[in-house]
């Protein structure tokens, strides 16, 4: 198994701790019904390059590890405008940096004090909406070099 796509109308709301980890998926794109990704939920894939949610994404919360040991991950990483909170769910270190993008207005909460949502060895920035790159600077004190507008 390399892709997982979710059927349109899908009612998937949550993949739960560790259901993924350690596969060797390389693309996923998710249902527009999912709110969460649990604990480790695709903890060291490690083969994995592509993410992607739907423009009405409901995707709520990437929990701790969600995403850690998957080193290959590729631009674009869009997040969408319904997320809320992040906890090191891409801590790695990428080859070559990504520049993720995060569509929240209002900057999520971040676990763990704010530290290692991305690793910033990874990181070349991290788009955010023009009317909030100064609020995410003000929230996210560790990743405050990173942040610019979205590209028009």
């Amino acid at each position: 198994l390399t892709t997982l796509t979710f059927e349109e109308g899908s009612c998937l709301e949550v993949i739960r701790t560790t259901a993924f980890q350690k596969t060797a998926l390389v693309r996923i794109s998710f249902p527009a019904s999912l709110k969460e990704v649990e604990v480790q939920g695709f903890q060291g894939v490690s083969t994995l390059r592509g993410i992607s949610f739907p423009a009405d994404s409901q995707l709520e919360r990437l929990q701790q590890g969600a995403f850690n040991g998957s080193t290959q991950l590729e631009d674009p990483l869009v997040l969408p405008a319904t997320v809320v909170f992040l906890d090191r769910c891409f801590n790695n270190k990428y080859n070559p940096k990504i520049s993720p993008t995060i569509l929240a207005v209002t900057p999520p909460e971040l676990g763990n004090g704010g530290k290692g949502v991305f690793n910033v060895n990874g990181l070349n920035k991290i788009y955010v909406p023009k009317q909030s790159v100064d609020a995410y600077k003000n929230a996210w004190t560790t990743y405050k070099a990173y942040f610019a507008a979205i590209p028009e």
